[in-house]
């Protein structure tokens, strides 16, 4: 009954430094020459939304998730809130889940890490409340001139992630600055 355990866990999420955090679509830091806009990629009301689907767009069982950045899902399909950001849909049963909403964002730049992450979903069959998270990947010749567009990463306990290739997650950093682990 006297056990002790210790345990070594090598990771970079140990390292000194702090990572950044914004509730808009901007994200600045001149002690670390950084800056991020991700506004560009923020559709208008005329704009249909970008959408992503859980698997083939043609199996009636698979899901569509329409999103937009820091701002309002600019479709029917999703319901009246208006700060939906991420919304999900089952074509086959016209069920529609809020998946998470701008007003409470989180933009987070992280070791080389982009983060957008939308809380307060509706509640799912678990008692979690559904979120989305995007993480975003610098790609300077992404589709639809630099846009890119978002692509379903997976699901876990209600939180719905998305990977997203854009020139406008490209930041230029000081090497110091990154920490890493190396195996």
């Amino acid at each position: 009954s006297n056990c002790r355990y210790e345990v070594q866990w090598v990771t970079e999420y140990a390292c000194h430094r702090d990572y950044l955090e914004s509730h808009t679509c901007k994200l600045t830091s001149e002690q670390h020459d950084i800056s991020i806009d991700l506004t560009p990629l923020t559709l208008g009301s005329a704009d249909p939304p970008y959408s992503a689907h859980s698997g083939p767009s043609t199996d009636p069982q698979s899901y569509v998730y329409f999103l937009n950045v820091c701002g309002k899902v600019q479709t029917a399909e999703c319901g009246p809130d208006p700060f939906i950001s991420s919304c999900q849909v089952k074509k086959s049963k016209d069920v529609k889940q809020v998946a998470g909403q701008y007003q409470n964002q989180t933009l987070r730049y992280s070791d080389g890490d982009l983060t957008l992450i939308y809380p307060d979903g509706s509640k799912c069959s678990s008692g979690f409340q559904r979120m989305t998270i995007i993480n975003f990947k610098c790609n300077k010749t992404a589709s639809n001139g630099g846009h890119g567009s978002p692509a379903f990463a997976g699901e876990t306990d209600c939180t719905y992630y998305f990977n997203w290739d854009t020139a406008f997650a490209c930041v230029k950093e000081k090497e110091d600055l990154l920490c890493r682990v190396r195996a």
